[in-house]
């Protein structure tokens, strides 16, 4: 988890420098993901569940910004697919 969050930070800075830079978009959204996995993991669903909006929140705006980007809408299933794995777990 600390290695994840330490990730997290650093791709957060990134991202928080050149909003307009899809990759560290697209970078920090997968940090959110890792943190979702390992909250999922230990079995903190409430947590999982925040990380894994997070992550999807920054997909939808890839998504909308480039809607012929079929990376950015592939990615954005997988977040509602995570999303929906956390709730039939709940």
């Amino acid at each position: 988890m600390t290695a994840f969050t330490e990730g997290k930070n650093i791709r957060d800075k990134l991202a928080t420098t050149d909003p307009s830079n899809a990759q560290w978009q697209h970078d920090l959204s997968v940090s959110w993901d890792r943190l979702g996995d390992v909250r999922s993991a230990q079995g903190d669903l409430p947590g999982a569940m925040a990380a894994f909006t997070q992550g999807k929140n920054i997909r939808d705006k890839l998504a909308a910004t480039d809607p012929g980007n079929a990376q950015w809408q592939r990615d954005l299933s997988v977040s509602w697919n995570r999303l929906g794995e956390v709730r039939s777990a709940q």
